[in-house]
């Protein structure tokens, strides 16, 4: 969070969120997710980021909110190991997987294995569409 204080003793408060792009993400990559930076600026009135650095502590510490959709290649253990700081330290993180056949379940499931959170190698179909 950013705080700049005006006159009259106002402080405003600007939520920072960093969003991964590091990982080979496709809808980062090919897609884009500008319509989700977009909305989270417009809506909320944070500041978005799109990084495509390592993940490292010191980065991550500089952010309120990490999203990480779907990373296609595999997280290291060392930044595996700093999202579980930032986590422990207050940080908020939003990690999602694609259906199975897309999903890198093994590297989300290295960060959040640790909470109690497990991702499958699955999906859920409703046989008649």
């Amino acid at each position: 969070e950013t705080n700049m204080t005006q006159p009259g003793n106002i402080t405003i408060t600007i939520t920072k969120v960093l969003i991964d792009a590091s990982h080979g993400q496709y809808y980062v990559e090919e897609v884009g997710v500008n319509g989700l930076a977009e909305k989270i600026k417009s809506d909320l009135g944070w500041e978005v980021e799109i990084n495509k650095l390592p993940l490292t502590y010191d980065l991550l510490k500089e952010y309120d909110v990490v999203i990480i959709l779907n990373p296609k290649e595999d997280l290291t253990p060392n930044e595996v190991a700093a999202l579980q700081e930032y986590v422990e330290n207050g940080g908020g993180l939003f990690i999602a997987g694609d259906w199975y056949k897309y999903s890198n379940v093994e590297s989300l499931n290295a960060v959040v294995e640790k909470y109690g959170i497990k991702f499958n190698a699955d999906e859920l179909m409703d046989d008649d569409v």
